[in-house]
């Protein structure tokens, strides 16, 4: 499985055959050569300083090559990579580089990756950090139980890993945050921005105005109950703006909404109920609707 693994990240396959009393003969297909690269090509590829470190990946897995193969996709995907060979010292590094998301192995002695993911999600600085566990005994369900936000077995399936890693590559645009609790509002910037997201905030509908007549933001993020101005209020005028009639609106209702409210909220894209939405189910639903939006402009 791992040599296949390695065989698929340059670009070919390994195959197998067998005849029984004959014996059995593996195939490994690679690209002859590579296309040649022009020292412009290089430079474009290259990610800026900044991005990488922005986009910094965590991995934690005991086994060296795997260490080793995780590394060369994750920089073919351009995200700064730094690893661990234990649960000890990945803890170490992830509270001290605060990277965008973790990889994660399970089956590693001393310190297993369920201890080590227990862990981060007990420690207030590390506990909004997206973790992926990436192993042969990946169970989603104890995965997601414990705090992970995704579990991908071993063998690798590169295309789904790249899909849930795009969600955490810094954002273009900014999200406005629009609600009165403090609390809230600080809870909300620190996933977002965790998740590659700029952040502005509004304690009502009229500062939310004001911030939007300073720029139109990418998305928003929209409380209902606030004084001054209500999230409905909100909405309305949001939508007769000059370019405004489009920006993703997702509603954060910490009531159930009925259904003449409902109606009231149809310019929005999303109304979700506080209670039932972790910060990062939320940070990853604003993720999937910009991409969609991004999509529909293409």
């Amino acid at each position: 499985a791992l040599s296949r693994a390695f065989a698929q990240l340059l670009g070919g396959d390994i195959t197998v055959a067998s005849v029984e009393g004959e014996g059995t003969s593996f195939t490994l297909r690679v690209p002859a050569a590579a296309p040649e690269r022009t020292v412009e090509d290089e430079a474009a590829a290259a990610p800026e300083n900044g991005e990488r470190l922005g986009d910094l990946v965590l991995v934690i897995d005991d086994e060296a090559s795997q260490r080793e193969l995780m590394t060369r996709f994750l920089e073919r995907q351009r995200f700064a990579v730094r690893t661990a060979g234990d649960g000890r010292t990945g803890l170490d590094l992830a509270r001290s580089l605060r990277p965008r998301a973790i990889l994660l192995d399970v089956m590693m002695p001393e310190m297993d990756g369920w201890s080590v993911l227990a862990a981060l999600k007990s420690d207030t600085e590390t506990a909004g950090i997206p973790v992926v566990m990436v192993s042969f005994v990946a169970d989603a369900t104890l995965s997601a139980s414990l705090g992970a936000i995704e579990a991908v077995p071993k063998p690798v399936d590169w295309a789904r890993l790249r899909t849930i890693l795009d969600q955490f590559r810094a954002a273009d645009g900014d999200v406005l945050v629009v609600d009165d609790d403090a609390d809230m509002r600080h809870r909300l910037r620190t996933a977002l921005e965790r998740n590659g997201w700029s952040v502005r905030e509004a304690g009502d509908g009229r500062e939310a105005l004001e911030q939007v007549g300073l720029g139109v933001p990418r998305l928003v993020l929209l409380d209902l109950t606030m004084p001054v101005m209500d999230g409905f209020s909100f909405l309305d005028r949001l939508r007769r703006l000059p370019g405004c009639a489009d920006v993703p609106v997702v509603v954060l209702s910490a009531r159930d909404v009925t259904a003449e409210e409902r109606d009231r909220l149809s310019e929005a894209d999303r109304v979700l109920r506080k209670g039932d939405s972790s910060l990062q189910d939320i940070a990853t639903e604003l993720r999937k609707l910009d991409n969609r939006q991004t999509s529909k402009s293409a």
